[in-house]
């Protein structure tokens, strides 16, 4: 499933603050018919390098005796995938701004769903995480499931041409 995205800027007057709940709903009714998810665009979501997965605590989970279930537990444990390809787990980004909601809510969607931010962690953008817009922030995306990375063989941020702005 490739899906284009584009969300209008927070508190502008096409902004709504439903959007991320809109993608994710869309996720989820077509997940039956794909597993493998890319969504590339401009989410004018601000995320720093906060992490986009979760990493399960085996203790609790001890604790509620919880035995896993198998679809949860792929969720819960997708994050190893990356190791499994070789793609760093903590992503780099030069956009040292305030995290703003938007971002906390694509931080949220990655991790309700397993995807990864592809920013910073794959291609000549590895280890660095270029600002996207105006040399300042990192707006624009490339989200992937954890499974699609084996198949990026290029991905690069070209620099911002201030004739857009």
């Amino acid at each position: 499933m490739f899906g284009c995205i584009y969300v209008p800027p927070e508190n502008s007057r096409y902004s709504s603050k439903d959007a991320f709940d809109e993608i994710e709903t869309e996720l989820i009714t077509l997940k039956d018919q794909s597993t493998a998810t890319a969504l590339l665009g401009d989410f004018n979501a601000r995320t720093g390098s906060l992490c986009d997965y979760i990493i399960p605590d085996d203790e609790l989970s001890k604790i509620l005796n919880y035995d896993g279930i198998d679809e949860i537990d792929r969720c819960l444990y997708d994050y190893h995938n990356l190791c499994l390809y070789n793609v760093p787990l903590q992503r780099s980004s030069e956009d040292k701004g305030r995290i703003n909601v938007y971002g906390n809510k694509l931080l949220q969607l990655c991790k309700n769903n397993c995807l990864y931010i592809a920013n910073g962690r794959i291609g000549n953008d590895k280890n660095m995480g270029k600002v996207t817009s105006k040399e300042t922030s990192l707006v624009d995306y490339l989200i992937v499931s954890g499974d699609l990375f084996p198949y990026i063989t290029e991905f690069e941020v070209i620099d911002f041409d201030s004739l857009f702005f």
